[in-house]
């Protein structure tokens, strides 16, 4: 079966007034359909997307996060992180149409916030990055195109690993 290929879509509304998107310095979201998204958790589908890439990708965007960004990543082996990524429980909402996950990494430049949103139907990986002083904007300019490229297309790839869609 094919997955239909991840798509930008806006922020959710539901998600520019959490804590992660207020006064973002850059926001993206990309959303793939899959009729049974919520038959898999938000954990599950971050895992897919990140931790089910090709080895080399994953090599490659580890060197980006800590080498560009500089982030403070955990160790890939622990449950409480996804490639690095530190797992900090759901987005606060009101809303209960969808379940998510927020993935955080840190450094001294940027604050950076990766949602998974799983709805009914689809799912949204949502990122937003804060810029803690100049030059994270300048290292954001180069990481951007990378991530405007491999978002979507893992998206589409944990869609297809967990056969969904």
């Amino acid at each position: 079966m094919t997955v239909p290929q991840a798509r930008r879509v806006d922020v959710p509304k539901v998600l520019l007034d959490s804590k992660e998107f207020t006064d973002a310095h850059y926001m993206s979201a990309y959303e793939v359909p899959a009729p049974d998204a919520r038959s898999v958790t938000p954990e599950q589908w971050g895992r897919a997307t990140f931790e089910g890439a090709p080895a080399p990708v994953r090599g490659f965007l580890g060197m980006g996060w800590t080498q560009v960004l500089r982030l403070r990543l955990g160790p890939r082996s622990s449950r409480e992180h996804i490639l690095g990524w530190h797992l900090s429980g759901p987005v606060s909402t009101q809303d209960d149409d969808f379940d998510s996950l927020v993935l955080e990494g840190h450094s001294g430049l940027v604050a950076t916030y990766n949602i998974v949103m799983v709805k009914s139907a689809a799912v949204v990986w949502a990122t937003a990055v804060h810029f803690r002083k100049p030059a994270g904007r300048v290292v954001w300019r180069m990481a951007q195109p990378v991530h405007q490229l491999t978002v979507p297309t893992l998206l589409k790839r944990a869609g297809r690993s967990l056969s969904l869609g």
